[in-house]
């Protein structure tokens, strides 16, 4: 039985396409009667292209293409080959700096140029993890430390030996369907939980006052909480809310045309305020003490 012969052709400038090339080399020979090569793109010759069967580049992600090394060696070294390497199967991967670097950018540019001799390449349907495609080749972000990245352009490797030996040499046990092996047709879906952040201010009293405590906690950040201080600076709160409240609805009506007496208005929220808050039980004698200081707040709440 005739041997499938496997290139597997890299530039790489830091070492990390070089990583990638090396397990795609090992995913190759996982397939019987496959030889394989990898050669940097510095050492590879024409007649190692026209050697092979199939053929994996890879090559680093440059500004979203492959690199000018790489595109140098199919414009001058391959040039003489043109139209003597159709029909052969090929394939790209590539690293970039980062994810959203570009790295399928620059693998469909390798496969622009391989196109452009003949080749037949392809890409990979299922998944190698659970995040992990080779729609368009192998990507990594650096080096392939990732166990999913590692399996991808392992799995890059295999389906090109296998693609070469059944559509070149006629092995139709070479399918990926024909073996008994399992393909992951979609990834594993696993259920985001949501985080549902508490509510932090309590609902509007139905007379629409925000209310002064939330759960029985005072919200007027008085330094001292005895019973006493603290219950004055609980009807303090809940009055200057109050009257801030009617104040602007005042404001209001002022502007759709409802004149109303600035001393007028001021009456009738503390009379209103006295008269429906529960709030305002035992503070008959107290309004008026911080009459002067809501007054002020009226004032500013009616001009707006």
């Amino acid at each position: 039985m005739e041997q499938s012969k496997i290139l597997v052709l890299f530039d790489s400038a830091t070492g990390n396409v070089m990583q990638m090339a090396e397990l795609v080399g090992e995913g190759a020979v996982l397939v019987s009667d496959t030889e394989v090569r990898v050669r940097s793109v510095e050492e590879a010759k024409a007649s190692d292209v026209k050697w092979c069967d199939g053929l994996a580049v890879g090559s680093p992600t440059n500004m979203g293409v492959l690199s000018w090394k790489m595109k140098r060696f199919w414009d001058e070294e391959m040039i003489d080959s043109w139209m003597k390497v159709d029909g052969k199967i090929a394939c790209a991967f590539s690293s970039a700096g980062g994810w959203g670097g570009g790295m399928e950018l620059a693998c469909q540019s390798i496969h622009t140029v391989l196109m452009n001799y003949g080749f037949l390449v392809f890409g990979i349907t299922e998944y190698a993890g659970r995040k992990m495609t080779g729609h368009y080749g192998a990507v990594a972000c650096k080096a392939p430390r990732e166990l999913e990245v590692q399996e991808s352009c392992k799995l890059l490797g295999r389906r090109l030996a296998e693609w070469t030996a059944l559509y070149v040499h006629g092995r139709k046990d070479q399918h990926p369907d024909a073996k008994d092996q399992t393909r992951e047709h979609q990834p594993q879906r696993v259920k985001e939980q949501v985080h549902v952040q508490p509510q932090l201010r309590q609902p509007r009293e139905a007379g629409g006052h925000d209310l002064a405590c939330k759960n029985g906690r005072c919200m007027c950040r008085k330094a001292d909480r005895g019973a006493g201080r603290h219950q004055k600076g609980h009807q303090k709160a809940a009055l200057t809310a109050c009257l801030i409240h009617q104040a602007g609805q005042q404001g209001a009506k002022k502007r759709e045309g409802y004149n109303q007496e600035q001393r007028h208005g001021r009456n009738y929220v503390m009379s209103h305020a006295k008269t429906t808050s529960p709030l305002f039980a035992n503070c008959d004698g107290k309004i008026r003490i911080y009459e002067g200081f809501l007054s002020q707040q009226l004032n500013f709440a009616a001009a707006r």
